[in-house]
């Protein structure tokens, strides 16, 4: 016969605070704009510490009320989904690392055809010629269109490789998805460029702007800090930060926190 043995307790990086005021405001958006769905995620870009996370819609786990209609999936780490212009961020990025980006350049926005694919802009009429800078800031996608035939698809796929989409993150959660990146055809990238087509998990975009908001050096999201055995106090499992690379130089960093403060 073995005497019961008291499991190991587990130590997270979530922020108590900081998870209640998410919570509170995820409660507050539900209410008032009734989403299908969404997430949300905080993090700390220096560490890749997870400080809330959070989803809608939930449920109760004292009374499982709406359990009926949830899954137990933790969609911020399981989910991969199209996000949209969130991408635009890291394609400039690489323009911009890559020497490709001419913020004062001009283009005609509104909609582009390319290999036989009509691209519009959100407003559909565009805003005339605007420039490149303006066009990031407006959410154009016939500036992505522009911007990739001028830095090239292979440039593109190079440094989503680096920033790590359609590869798993490592986060310490269980099932982690690793979304898709399209690139068979041009349009695919083009269109990934902006968000759509290829998949990704939203804890991928949040590793992925550690990047930039870290100085260029890319931090491993993680949500367990330690665990210990409670019967003898030693830490069985202490998890440090982990730098997953440098996609882009400190330099790109900075002036992509600049454009991003400008959209703010």
């Amino acid at each position: 016969i073995q005497d019961a043995q008291h499991g190991y307790d587990i130590h997270l990086t979530l922020d108590k605070t900081i998870q209640s005021f998410l919570d509170d405001a995820m409660n507050r958006v539900e209410k008032e704009y009734n989403p299908e769905s969404m997430v949300a995620v905080i993090a700390n870009p220096k560490t890749g510490e997870i400080l809330a996370m959070s989803q809608r819609p939930t449920f109760d786990p004292e009374n499982r009320e709406g359990l009926a209609n949830n899954t137990w999936l933790n969609e911020v780490v399981e989910g991969a989904i199209e996000p949209g212009s969130t991408v635009k961020t890291f394609t400039v990025a690489a323009a911009i690392d890559s020497g490709n980006w001419h913020p004062n350049a001009e283009y005609l926005s509104g909609q582009y055809v390319i290999s036989g694919e009509l691209i519009r802009d959100h407003n559909r009429h565009g805003w005339n010629e605007i420039s490149y800078r303006e066009g990031f800031l407006r959410s154009s996608n016939t500036m992505i269109v522009k911007q990739l035939e001028i830095m090239g698809s292979d440039v593109l796929l190079d440094y989503f490789n680096r920033f790590g989409f359609g590869q798993k993150t490592g986060i310490n959660l269980p099932n982690e998805a690793s979304g898709k990146i399209l690139s068979e055809h041009l349009v695919e990238v083009i269109t990934t460029g902006y968000g759509q087509g290829s998949t990704f998990t939203p804890i991928q975009l949040v590793q992925a702007m550690t990047a930039i908001a870290n100085k260029g050096q890319m931090m491993q999201p993680y949500v367990i800090d330690k665990i210990v055995d409670p019967n003898t106090g030693e830490v069985v499992t202490d998890y440090e930060p982990v730098v997953k690379g440098t996609p882009i130089s400190e330099d790109t960093a900075a002036k992509m926190m600049e454009l991003l403060s400008q959209v703010v």
